[in-house]
């Protein structure tokens, strides 16, 4: 085939329908997007959920319902000889998950309360500044930190401060005639080792992390006491046992262990799979009817072109060129537009990505969605067109073969 032919007819071909192959490449361009939208949508949900469910370790904590108290400790036992290696840590209920604490820093002037976790496995978390806890007095709290009850209004980003020792304070109470009154305040010094992002670990602003031996004691030490036996009451009422598991994976591995010694379990947390349902049907749908639309829309534009275009192969023909010729220009011209609708639309794709990414940042609680792109289903899509569109530009020859060069003049 002569090269300078075929670009020569190339550029023939597009001149003389310019505003149809313009059209062509929008509207193909608008079906890719479409695509492209609700594919990446669905990727960045399941992204999301695959991200902060695994990192998030209140989904790795299995429930133990006791409806008799006296049978707490009991249960407890039986978990804990059942050595499920799975299981890093039995808390007696949610009251020794977390513990607050109040705390000082005189560089920036810091108070307020905060949220302490212990770093048990399976509570993970990862530093954006500085290290992790690797000592007993050692603390880790937000980049951008603010204490319930700050005495400023204002976020504190505390990587400046890092190394830097923070008074850590809490009471003990005591119940004496009804009344709770604080029975002994502790005061703990604890160096601040790091901070991490709260946008990647989903906590509040006021949550800090401490090691697990200063976390049991601030426990203990936190436990309210009775003056008299008649004034306890049971702080675990209504509470179920908590066990922390190593990986959310293992949830249930763990569930049917407890099942086959008759512990029945279960999620503290739930992820809501919903969602991500919901979009694979819409995907599934969308990519269906745009499948089937484009190919009518395909079909219709070569069939249009083909008519309005039967007096320029009849031409060709009467200058010599053979169908094959003509063919393959037909082929080329109507690939490079789907290959410029594909490009099109994936800028179009990445520039919706950005335009979203910047309306999400005026809203704080969509900042922890991260957008990803997929173009795995618009591949597929392209490759079908380009496959569909080769065999109507052959259907078409097929049937006009034996036509003469009269006829079509005629047509």
């Amino acid at each position: 085939m002569n090269l300078t032919k075929l670009i020569f007819s190339l550029k023939i071909n597009l001149k003389s329908s310019k505003v149809k192959c313009i059209l062509y490449v929008l509207i193909i361009s608008l079906f890719f997007l479409i695509v492209n939208i609700v594919s990446s949508a669905k990727f960045s949900i399941e992204k999301f959920n695959d991200k902060y469910v695994n990192s998030d370790f209140e989904y790795k904590l299995l429930a133990v319902n006791v409806n008799d108290e006296s049978k707490r400790l009991e249960t407890i036992n039986t978990i804990s000889n059942l050595k499920i290696p799975e299981i890093t840590k039995i808390f007696k209920s949610n009251m020794e998950l977390l513990t607050g604490a109040n705390i000082h820093e005189s560089t920036l002037d810091i108070n307020g309360v905060i949220d302490i976790y212990g770093v048990y496995k399976g509570i993970n978390y990862e530093v954006d500044y500085g290290r992790k806890i690797k000592n007993k007095y050692e603390i880790v709290c937000p980049s951008t930190f603010s204490p319930r009850g700050s005495n400023s209004e204002n976020f504190f980003q505390i990587q400046s401060i890092i190394d830097n020792y923070i008074d850590l304070s809490y009471n003990q109470y005591i119940v004496q005639n009804g009344k709770a009154e604080v029975y002994k305040e502790y005061n703990e010094k604890v160096k601040l080792v790091g901070t991490y992002d709260i946008n990647e670990q989903l906590t509040s602003y006021n949550t800090c992390y401490v090691s697990t031996a200063l976390f049991e004691e601030i426990i203990h030490n936190r436990e309210t006491t009775y003056a008299n036996e008649s004034e306890i009451v049971n702080p675990h009422r209504d509470l179920s046992i908590l066990l922390l598991i190593d990986n959310y994976n293992n949830m249930d591995k763990v569930q049917q262990e407890l099942l086959n010694n008759n512990i029945t379990s279960v999620p503290y947390y739930v992820s809501d799979d919903d969602l991500v349902q919901m979009m694979q049907t819409i995907l599934k749908y969308v990519t269906t009817i745009v499948t089937v639309v484009s190919a009518l829309c395909i079909y219709k534009f070569i069939k249009n072109n083909f008519i309005e275009n039967k007096q320029n192969i009849a031409l060709y023909k009467l200058l010599g060129y053979d169908n094959k010729f003509i063919r393959n220009v037909l082929v080329i011209q109507y690939i490079l537009l789907t290959i410029c609708s594909f490009i099109f639309s994936a800028l179009l794709t990445i520039l919706v990505k950005y335009i979203v990414r910047y309306i999400l940042n005026f809203y704080p609680t969509f900042k922890v969605l991260s957008i990803y792109l997929l173009f795995n289903n618009t591949i597929i899509l392209f490759l079908f067109s380009i496959c569909l569109l080769i065999v109507i530009i052959f259907l078409f020859f097929i049937r006009t073969k034996k036509d003469s060069v009269l006829f079509l003049l005629n047509e």
